[in-house]
């Protein structure tokens, strides 16, 4: 009668566990970059809303007063995707550049 020590010392175990430890690995390798890949895509489409908002934001600002200073594109690239789209409501209120700079600086 073989006992488990024996049966770890064959060929056959030997193999078995080789491939079982290979087969491990591979899929440890899958399921880390699957994850990677999400991560990196969600990364990705926040940071494209962002930009995307931010865009949108200095639309309609350059449509309400006209050209935008680089000063106030810098301060709008700061903002996040939530108080960017604050923003763009809030342009509809705004009266004079004034307006603009005065919610820039009291929405920190």
């Amino acid at each position: 009668m073989f006992t488990l020590g024996d049966l770890k010392q064959t060929r056959v175990y030997q193999e078995a566990l080789q491939e079982g430890e290979r087969r491990g690995e591979q899929r440890g390798e899958l399921r880390g970059e699957l994850r990677g890949e999400l991560r990196g895509k969600q990364s990705g489409q926040i940071l494209g809303r962002q930009q995307g908002l931010r865009e949108f934001a200095v639309r309609l600002l350059t449509r309400k007063f006209g050209k935008v200073t680089q000063k106030t594109v810098k301060r709008l690239e700061k903002l996040s995707a939530e108080r960017l789209e604050e923003l763009a409501e809030a342009v509809l209120d705004f009266e004079k550049v004034a307006d603009l700079e005065a919610w820039l600086t009291r929405k920190k």
